[in-house]
């Protein structure tokens, strides 16, 4: 199965808590653009930061960047 580069999209961002905001309002933007209702993306939105901070917690003293992908294909989507 082969995806567009428009249903991918990638945010690299410092090992740091500081971002968490960033990442959120990149998750709330392309689920809006889906058209998710309200709820959904509200819950989303907690999900994807609460994930983003657990990880920042276990990698302490990281230094580096982290990498989130959000792939969309069809109705079905993607965050790693």
């Amino acid at each position: 199965m082969s995806m567009k580069i428009a249903n991918l999209v990638e945010l690299k961002v410092p090992v740091s808590a500081d971002y968490v905001s960033v990442v959120r309002l990149l998750v709330s933007g392309l689920g809006n653009r889906l058209g998710l209702p309200i709820d959904e993306l509200e819950n989303l939105k907690l999900m994807i930061g609460e994930a983003f901070l657990t990880i920042v917690a276990k990698a302490e003293q990281a230094v580096g960047l982290m990498h989130l992908t959000w792939k969309q294909e069809g109705a079905r989507i993607t965050i790693s």
